[in-house]
């Protein structure tokens, strides 16, 4: 039974990349050599990133160092991995939609909590070696490990991917924990996630630094790494060929997974099967107040956003960046532009890229607010209930649109007047800024409307699976990130043609067209898509 339910999960994972959303079959021909080359290129392209950071530090390694560089590559792995698997190993193995059908049947629960810890076991190595593999690479390719140490890095690879499933199922049993436990279960979890991922990008934005300053004093790094994170120490040493190492690592592992297995083994049936506790429903006499279609069917997509902790980490924190950036912006923005006036001053040039930058980072952080693209998925099996109600399939379609466009659109509007209140531009460029920051988002979100109709997933098991996988969000917040790009570099080429200001105007004025043009094509194609589901 144990290899039935991995064989399952495995489907679950892998259909969701590689199935036709029009047929529902496996992806042939070219459509499956095209999402394989897109796949690759993206792991690629963080993996030469991590290349990059591996190869500073193995050329500030002196002779006998070289398990320093990959401690401390070990240790981003750990902690990416960890991070990324945690917001998802909540719903995978607590949330899952048939786990109270599983646990029906007469099948072992230690059967069922395995093959889930497989599964998240497998994304945790995936993670990992995006990181582990090119610091590989890069240590065989200077020569810095020899044949037994590539097979240790190997074998330490896929300890690590032990050591983070161990890691991230107990902070998944302490969220599932807390949220059977407190009545505000779901904004405690989304404040934990949000807390988490902000300590990303914190810790991004000193990497630049912390990193230099490391390779400039890697004895210093290795000595903290042997007192106070000893665990890694071994790693490091593990992956440069040394058996003890890897023995130590190997205890390591085995007494994390052995404390995970026996918690989740021990608590799993309770947690997965606990409802939330909270005050018994009393009856209070009171007047109802009719709402119009409209302002009802918003109101569902509002509390669907705020019922779901997984909606709320993977879509709302593109908002809170935004309006962080808009306060500090107002708060220190004209006194870190009054810094380097006399900078611009001297190169005006950089002065006239500065409404072209606001652009590109108001549009870059929007497409990562997206909540088009999975917004008829999320609907799952409960599509049909829209579909039968007397209402007009215009509106439910556009009340997508107008949580998305609040969503988005109102941090991002925000942002743009931070943004001015500390460069004051002029107002043809101010009108340009605000004019894109409105029209993208509109577009944006009709875009993504419009790629989750024609490539719906409604039988999902998590949500997870269709708020972060799958087609239509790779397109439209990859895509995003492309479009910011390709208007940021042709505002560079086109500034001595035309000025800044008439340019974004222009490509403003692009953006409301198209967004025009997909606006008629949902109510005419589109609806006639959702009608058929």
């Amino acid at each position: 039974m144990f290899k039935v339910l991995l064989h399952k999960n495995f489907l679950e994972l892998g259909s969701y990349y590689f199935r036709s959303k029009k047929t529902g079959g496996k992806l042939k021909g070219g459509a499956f050599v095209g999402m394989v080359v897109l796949y690759v290129c993206l792991f690629l392209l963080l993996a030469g990133s991590f290349a990059a950071m591996a190869s500073l530090f193995f050329i500030s390694a002196e002779p006998g160092q070289e398990w320093i560089a990959f401690s401390i590559m070990g240790l981003i792995a750990v902690l990416m991995s960890v991070i990324i698997n945690s917001l998802t190993s909540y719903a995978q193995l607590y949330l899952a939609k048939d786990n109270e059908f599983l646990l029906s049947m007469p099948i072992k629960t230690g059967s069922i909590i395995a093959s889930r810890m497989v599964s998240v076991y497998f994304m945790g190595v995936l993670y990992a070696g995006m990181v582990w593999l090119p610091t590989l690479i890069i240590g065989v390719v200077m020569h810095k490990v020899g044949a037994l140490g590539i097979v240790c890095s190997i074998l330490t690879m896929l300890l690590i991917g032990f050591g983070v499933l161990a890691l991230t199922c107990l902070i998944g049993w302490v969220i599932a924990y807390l949220s059977s436990k407190l009545k505000n279960q779901k904004a405690l979890a989304a404040i934990v996630g949000l807390v988490m991922i902000g300590g990303i990008y914190y810790f991004q934005y000193k990497s630049n630094k912390l990193f230099t300053y490391i390779a400039e004093h890697m004895e210093q790094a290795g000595n903290t790494i042997i007192h106070k994170l000893f665990p890694f120490y071994l790693m490091g040493k593990s992956a440069t060929g040394s058996v003890v190492g890897l023995l130590g690592t190997i205890a390591i592992v085995a007494v994390l997974m052995a404390f995970a297995y026996i918690l989740m083994s021990k608590t799993f049936l309770k947690v997965a099967t606990t409802k939330a506790v909270g005050k018994a429903a009393k009856y209070n006499e009171k007047n109802i107040h009719l709402k119009s279609v409209d302002a009802a069917l918003l109101t569902k997509e509002r509390r669907r956003f705020f019922g779901s902790i997984t909606y709320m980490l993977n879509t709302g924190l593109g908002a809170i960046i935004m309006i962080i950036l808009g306060v500090l912006a107002m708060a220190k923005g004209e006194t870190l532009y009054a810094q380097y006036e006399p900078l611009m001053e001297a190169l005006p040039e950089i002065k006239q890229l500065l409404p072209l930058v606001a652009v590109l980072v108001i549009m870059m952080v929007e497409a990562l607010t997206e909540v088009t693209p999975f917004a008829i998925s999320l609907e799952g099996k409960n599509l049909w209930m829209l579909q039968s109600m007397p209402v007009d399939y215009v509106k439910v379609l556009r009340s997508k649109l107008q949580f998305s466009t609040c969503l988005q659109g109102i941090p991002a509007l925000f942002l743009a007047i931070g943004i001015q209140s500390a460069i004051n531009f002029d107002t043809a460029v101010y009108a340009g800024i605000i004019l894109i920051t409105v029209a993208y988002s509109y577009f944006s979100s009709c875009f993504g409307l419009m790629m989750n109709l024609k490539h719906p997933r409604l039988d999902w098991t998590t949500e997870s699976q269709c708020i972060k996988q799958g087609l239509p969000i790779t397109l439209t917040m990859f895509g995003g990130w492309g479009v910011a790009m390709v208007v940021g570099v042709l505002g560079y080429f086109t500034r001595n043609i035309i000025s800044v200001g008439i340019y974004l105007l222009v490509v403003g004025a692009i953006f409301f067209a198209l967004y025009l043009y997909l606006s008629n094509w949902l109510k005419t194609k589109g609806v006639e898509i959702f009608r058929y589901l």
